[in-house]
């Protein structure tokens, strides 16, 4: 399916974000165009996803996220955030005064936060999914 150019628009693509252990997510300026329909509102950015933490929701190593930028999220969404100045992707649900980000694969372990604790911070939710059969 080819999209006439006005429908697809620019939005950052900075690298790659963790689908399994949290690491640094790469700072860069490649751009990636993509169908306005996937886009929220505001402030949107396109990560690859990396690992398998995430599989049983259909996200999948090699994928590509779009991530509307935000600080908060609901109980039971797919956020993209920062443990320990580590990216990570998770479900994400408040216990208490903390945060449960929950993988959505059996084999792997929930990770808890501190709300407001500092070492702990939403960076935006999953708005949408691009991915690529060929191989």
């Amino acid at each position: 399916m080819t999209l006439p150019l006005r429908d697809l628009q620019a939005i950052p693509f900075p690298g790659a974000i963790a689908a399994g252990k949290p690491f640094e997510i790469i700072d860069g300026t490649e751009q990636l165009k993509v169908p306005r329909f996937l886009l929220g509102h505001g402030k949107n950015l396109a990560l690859r996803v990396r690992g398998d933490s995430m599989v049983e929701a259909g996200i999948r190593d090699g994928d590509i996220v779009i991530v509307r930028k935000q600080r908060t999220a609901e109980n039971g969404q797919t956020v993209v955030a920062l443990v320990n100045g580590e990216a990570t992707i998770k479900r994400f649900y408040r216990v208490g005064s903390r945060v449960e980000l929950r993988p959505a694969n059996p084999l792997l372990k929930s990770t808890f936060v501190e709300e407001g604790s500092g070492s702990f911070e939403i960076r935006g939710i999953v708005i949408g999914l691009i991915r690529n059969f060929q191989p």
